[in-house]
C-alpha cells in the first residue's frame, strides 16, 4: 500500500523484499482467509480497539478508514463480506486473492518489485536518507524511505525485527517488543492437558495480579496441552504479557463457568439439584452443570468422591463446588513465543514520528508504516487495517 501510494506522481518507487516473494505474512492471515479489516460504525471504536497506541492513529483512520479499504478492493474486483463480531473478509475466503490485486496494482503503477534482497542499513547523511544498502552488495538511492518491515510475530515470513534494528541505528528509540494476542503456559499444565482441545464459551475470565483483578473478558476460550488459548485468552494476553514482565506480583486467570447465576442464585440451585438427587452419585449430579469432558478434572480438584451421594455432600464440600464454578482458577507462568503470537506490541517510539505524515521526526524522508511501530490492536481486522492506513498515509507523504 505505501508503494502503491508513493507511486502516484511518475515518482520512481522500489518495493525491496528479503523474502522469495510479496505478502508471505499476508498470504497467512486470518488462517489463509484475510482478515482485512473491521467493520465500525463509529472512528472512535477503532480507536478504543488499539490498547497500544490508538490516539496516534486518529489522523492515520481518518485519511484511509476501513470503508476506504472496502472500496479500494472492490474497484479492483475483489468484494468482502462481513461476519461473525463485524470481521471483513474477501469473499473468496483468500488471502492469495487480496495479494494479487496488490501485485497486480503495483505493476500497473510502475512499482519495481525486487525480492530476495535483505536490506541491512539505510544510508543517511546530515540527518537526511539518503537511501538503503542490501547484503547483496547492492545500494539504492532514494530521497525518501519507508520501513514497512512489520514486527517480530511469525518469524519464519521475514517478520525478525529488522525494522527495529534500523530505526535503533538511527537514534529512534524503542518500546520493548514483546509478544501480543498470544496462548498462554499455566502451572496447571496437567489439568489443561488433559482438558485439550476443549472449549468453553459464554464464560467469564478474570485476571489478577497478586489479589487485584486487573481486566476481565466475557466469550470463549480454548484448553491447550500447555495451557490457555481461543478468543478470550488472545485479548486478555496483552495486559498479562506486560504484568509478567513487570514480575512484581504472582498473575492468575480464573473463569467463572456460570457468570449468567450470581453465587446465591448458583447455590440455591446446587441446593435443589443435590435435594432432589439425593441418592445420586456426585459424579452424574453434576453432568447438566459442566461439559463432559471436564466432569473426571472438575471432581478430581473438588476432592469429592464421585461414587458420594448427594445427600452425603455436606455444606462445605458444597461450597468447595460453587466456588470452583465461579472461580475455576489458573497461574499463569509465561506467553508462548513470537512464533505463535499474532502481533508485536511495542516498537519504534510514537513520539518521535510525525502521526499525520508518518515521516520520522529525527531522520528527514524516513517514515514509517504497519507494526514496526508502537502500535497494536485487538483480533478482528484491526491490524490490517493500521497496516493499511499507516502505509497509506506514509506512501501519499513520501511521494509529496
Amino acid at each position: 500500500m505505501a508503494a502503491l501510494q508513493a507511486s502516484g506522481k511518475n515518482h520512481k518507487v522500489i518495493l525491496l523484499d528479503k523474502m522469495e516473494g510479496l505478502g508471505t505474512k499476508l498470504a497467512i492471515t486470518g488462517k489463509g482467509r484475510c482478515n482485512l479489516t473491521h467493520q465500525v460504525d463509529r472512528h472512535e471504536e477503532l480507536i478504543e480497539s488499539f490498547p497500544g497506541g490508538g490516539n496516534f492513529l486518529h489522523s492515520a483512520f481518518n485519511q484511509f478508514p476501513p470503508s476506504e479499504l472496502i472500496k479500494f478492493f472492490k474497484s479492483r474486483g475483489l468484494d468482502t463480506k462481513v461476519e461473525k463480531g463485524r470481521r471483513v473478509f474477501p469473499v473468496t475466503d483468500s488471502a492469495k486473492d487480496v495479494l494479487a490485486v496488490l501485485e497486480k496494482e503495483l505493476k500497473k503503477a510502475g512499482v519495481e518489485t525486487r525480492v530476495s534482497i535483505p536490506v541491512i542499513e539505510i544510508l543517511v547523511d546530515n540527518k537526511r536518507v539518503m537511501g538503503v544498502r542490501a547484503s547483496t552488495g547492492e545500494s539504492f538511492g532514494a530521497d525518501k524511505v519507508i520501513i514497512a518491515t512489520g514486527g517480530m510475530t511469525y518469524p519464519w515470513t521475514g517478520s525478525t525485527g529488522d525494522g527495529y534494528q534500523f530505526a535503533r541505528r538511527l537514534g529512534h528509540s524503542l518500546v520493548t517488543p514483546r509478544p501480543s494476542l498470544v496462548p498462554l503456559e499455566v502451572a496447571e499444565s496437567s489439568i489443561s492437558h488433559n482438558l485439550e482441545g476443549l472449549s468453553l464459551k459464554n464464560i467469564k475470565a478474570i485476571v489478577k495480579s497478586g489479589n487485584k483483578v486487573v481486566d476481565q473478558k466475557f466469550g470463549e476460550m480454548v484448553f491447550t496441552s500447555y495451557g490457555l488459548s481461543g478468543p478470550i485468552i488472545l485479548y486478555l494476553s496483552r495486559k498479562i504479557v506486560l504484568l509478567l514482565a513487570d514480575k512484581k506480583h504472582t498473575v492468575s486467570l480464573s473463569f467463572d463457568l456460570k457468570p449468567a447465576l450470581s453465587k446465591d442464585k448458583l447455590q440455591a440451585r446446587l441446593e435443589s439439584d443435590f435435594e432432589k438427587n439425593r441418592k445420586k452419585y456426585f459424579k452424574n449430579a453434576i453432568e447438566e452443570l459442566l461439559p463432559q469432558k471436564m466432569i473426571p478434572v472438575f471432581i478430581q480438584e473438588s476432592g469429592i468422591h464421585p461414587s458420594r451421594q448427594c445427600a452425603q455432600i455436606g455444606s462445605k464440600d458444597r461450597d468447595r463446588v460453587i466456588d470452583m464454578l465461579k472461580n475455576f482458577s489458573f497461574t499463569i507462568t509465561k506467553a508462548r513465543g513470537m512464533s505463535e503470537a499474532e502481533v508485536t506490541q511495542g516498537g519504534v517510539e510514537l513520539k518521535e514520528v510525525d502521526p499525520k505524515t508518518m515521516e520520522s521526526k529525527l531522520i528527514h524522508g524516513l517514515y514509517f508504516a504497519g507494526e514496526v511501530l508502537d502500535i497494536d490492536g485487538y483480533i478482528g481486522g484491526f491490524n490490517l487495517q493500521a497496516a493499511f492506513s499507516t502505509g497509506y498515509v506514509a506512501g501519499r507523504n513520501a511521494s509529496l
